[in-house]
């Protein structure tokens, strides 16, 4: 690492001034401007975006090449993990990441939910609070493993409901060789702290009053129970469908809870479907794929929104559907991680 010092500047933001040598993503993380990452700064995952302005002697790198577009790359975009601090530099951050954080929290509940799904429960130590829009996730700090020699994160989702801003849920699925779902399932325990970076994205229309379609599947559900808590919390009259796809019956969770919803908002409707039946869920259930249900149950969905979580499968597929039942591009909203 070189003695010499330059200055990192953010458009309508701070200047900073730091060593050369490092990359962008981590010289920032060590002046408390956290990129947003899914590998760790490693060129994987395409997140940490930056515009960068002036400055920066360094050229293009192969990774760079292949998550952003020549548009992209012509108007100044980099990823932040691939480019070095080798000279005075001045970057334009995305608006979603200003208000991000680091923080600390402690480990208070772990508890299975489905049979590849825990729940973990995180009480904030440093700082005390953390303010979010429902549906919002956060980037989980992950030690260094064999996996991720120099550790990584991974985006959560965070099921409670806005008010619950000192302590609050995710839901992780374990993915087999997942360096996340591994650390969470395999290695946390009872009263461990954490380190993580919030808030990022979340849903900004839950005031809304026209019709709201969700969608998910799996773990997705955590973001669509922050908004329903929050629904409920608010006394929304907010007419609600929800559609959840799994599998089997053992992929089902929080149906108790689900179900109660049903009395408590007055226009809520719940739809599990499965992909596999026996003979008494036929009367319960909706069998088939997500979608199916969906064109089965809308009709016209001209008027209304819809949020959405899961893989990208069945985003393409539900955004689709959702486009042929009248839902404009701009009324459909989810985030995209990886």
């Amino acid at each position: 690492m070189s003695n010499e010092i330059v200055t990192i500047t953010i458009k309508d933001g701070k200047a900073y001034q730091v060593p050369v040598g490092d990359t962008l993503f981590k010289t920032l993380r060590g002046v408390h401007v956290f990129i947003p990452s899914l590998c760790g700064g490693n060129g994987f995952c395409g997140q940490c975006r930056v515009k960068v302005l002036s400055g920066t002697h360094s050229s293009v790198t192969e990774k760079e090449r292949k998550k952003l577009t020549p548009e992209e790359l012509a108007s100044g975009w980099r990823l932040s993990c691939q480019t070095p601090v080798d000279s005075d530099i001045t970057l334009e951050l995305p608006e979603t990441i200003k208000d991000v954080r680091m923080f600390t929290a402690v480990v208070t509940e772990l508890e299975m939910v489905s049979h590849d799904i825990r729940r973990a429960k995180l009480k904030l130590l440093i700082p005390p609070t953390l303010q979010f829009l429902p549906g919002a996730y956060i980037l989980l700090d992950v030690p260094p493993c064999p996996g991720a020699p120099r550790g990584a994160s991974r985006s959560y989702s965070i099921a409670s409901p806005p008010s619950s801003n000192t302590e609050f849920e995710l839901n992780v699925k374990l993915v087999p060789s997942g360096i996340g779902s591994g650390f969470v399932h395999n290695n946390l325990k009872l009263n461990d702290e954490v380190t993580f970076t919030a808030p990022y994205s979340g849903y900004p229309n839950c005031d809304d009053k026209n019709e709201l379609i969700c969608v998910a599947g799996g773990s997705g559900m955590s973001p669509i129970l922050s908004i329903l808590r929050h629904l409920k919390e608010i006394g929304s009259k907010r007419r609600v469908l929800y559609f959840f796809g799994v599998k089997i019956h053992a992929d089902l969770l929080y149906i108790d809870e689900l179900q109660a919803f049903e009395k408590s908002l007055p226009d809520f409707h719940f739809i599990p479907v499965l992909e596999k039946l026996n003979g008494e869920e036929t009367k319960v259930y909706e069998m088939g794929l997500v979608t199916e249900a969906m064109e089965r149950r809308i009709h016209d969905a001209t008027l209304a929104s819809a949020y959405l979580c899961g893989g990208p499968g069945m985003l393409t597929a539900a955004c689709n559907v959702l486009t042929k039942l009248g839902i404009s591009c701009d009324k459909i909203f989810f985030d995209r991680f990886g």
